[in-house]
């Protein structure tokens, strides 16, 4: 999966589309020097070695209950996460308040409510948490989604339910688009 990130990110680096030109020609465009081209792959492999690392992410797990709250904990332990700690959908406006307290919010997107009011809530939410990477968890989608067209209100979308795999990926894929996205706003 890190893999297929990491090619993802280089592809759109090195070759955007634009309207009559070819991805060879973009690429060449854009990095005429090949000395920058290297930089910046080296940049970006770094970057996704960085975030691989889940060893100091501190995570928060939203509106899970029982036996899957149990089961996602695990797969959470499992990546080897510095903290994990749960909580229930209505205290995610409180959680607003926890600046610094955690790195990742997992969220269980289909007990928030309607989609309408689920929207909402992490919406204002991303508005001012901007540096928590959100993996949302839905039976919603047909696929996991790690493109960025969510980005005002999350950074991953993962299919429920979840496997130790898919968790980890979404995870560092969280990290990955958080920092994209951070980036982009400079």
């Amino acid at each position: 999966m890190i893999i297929e990130l990491a090619k993802e990110r280089m592809r759109r680096m090195a070759c955007p589309v634009q309207s009559g030109r070819t991805h060879s020609d973009n690429a060449a465009a854009r990095f005429q020097d090949p000395e920058e081209f290297y930089e910046r792959l080296w940049q970006e492999f770094t970057a996704i070695t960085e975030c691989s690392d889940l060893s100091t992410a501190r995570v928060l797990l939203m509106g899970f209950e029982g036996s899957q709250l149990n089961e996602i904990r695990r797969m959470v332990r499992d990546a080897r996460v510095a903290s994990c700690a749960n909580c229930c959908v209505d205290q995610l406006q409180d959680a607003t308040e926890m600046r610094g307290s955690f790195s990742h919010l997992v969220v269980n997107f289909d007990a928030i409510g309607t989609t309408h009011e689920a929207v909402d809530a992490l919406f204002a939410f991303r508005a001012r948490q901007k540096e928590i990477a959100i993996v949302l968890v839905t039976a919603l989608i047909a696929e996991d989604d790690f493109d960025s067209s969510r980005t005002s209100i999350c950074d991953v979308t993962l299919r429920s339910p979840l496997s130790p795999k898919r968790l980890r990926d979404g995870l560092v894929g969280a990290t990955l688009n958080g920092r994209m996205t951070e980036a982009l706003a400079f």
